[in-house]
């Protein structure tokens, strides 16, 4: 199917690529269908557009690739989510990025532009069964704002 998107225009999806997302994502109430966008030349980031709405489409990471440490417990999202078949390995975690530049007090000096990860609401995926859920940690020493790099 073709799906319209902001960033990339119109391009070609395979249905069975969709993601649906039961709970939906914080900021985007009523959005429940996504497909990650994994294009070569924007890696390690990958995308998750919403079908429905071109403009929505969030940067993507693997947390892992820049915090090796990085841990959520997944066995309440698990259970909630009926995924508790699957072996771990099979689910995928990633965090939204977010880049924007840095203003300076100098005004002759160029913007610096900072990337920063949101480490508290991390989105798991089951690629097999075509869902994702957002987790949202409340009691976490993580940040928003993780720096990337």
């Amino acid at each position: 199917m073709q799906i319209e998107t902001a960033k990339f225009g119109v391009i070609e999806v395979e249905e069975d690529k969709i993601l649906h997302l039961p709970y939906g994502l914080a900021g985007f109430p009523g959005e429940e269908r996504f497909v990650i966008l994994d294009k070569e030349d924007t890696r390690p980031f990958c995308w998750l557009q919403c079908v429905d709405v071109p403009a929505i489409a969030l940067m993507l990471m693997d947390p892992c690739l820049f915090k090796p440490d990085y841990s959520v417990d997944l066995a309440p999202v698990r259970e909630e989510m009926g995924w508790t078949e699957e072996p771990e390995d099979d689910l995928l975690l990633y965090v939204v990025v977010r880049m924007y530049s840095e203003e300076g007090d100098n005004p002759e000096k160029e913007a610096a532009l900072r990337l920063v990860a949101n480490l508290v609401s991390p989105l798991l995926v089951n690629a097999e069964k075509r869902q994702a859920v957002q987790i949202v940690m409340y009691d976490t020493h993580y940040s928003y704002e993780h720096p990337v790099v």
